[in-house]
């Protein structure tokens, strides 16, 4: 299974640096410490939630 992360926001792309991996770096890191993780959108924002 592969997850995809998108950037929505215009004021972020790859010409800046940015290359959005951290996201996938810190699900990778959850999942070896077999923590609980997730993500809910909500009307003001997003909410990352996880377990250690």
């Amino acid at each position: 299974m592969v997850d995809r992360f998108y950037r929505v926001e215009e004021s972020r792309h790859r010409q800046s640096g940015e290359i959005g991996l951290g996201l996938s770096i810190v699900k990778n890191i959850l999942e070896l410490h077999g923590s609980e993780y997730g993500v809910e959108n909500t009307d003001s924002g997003v909410i990352f939630y996880f377990t250690l």
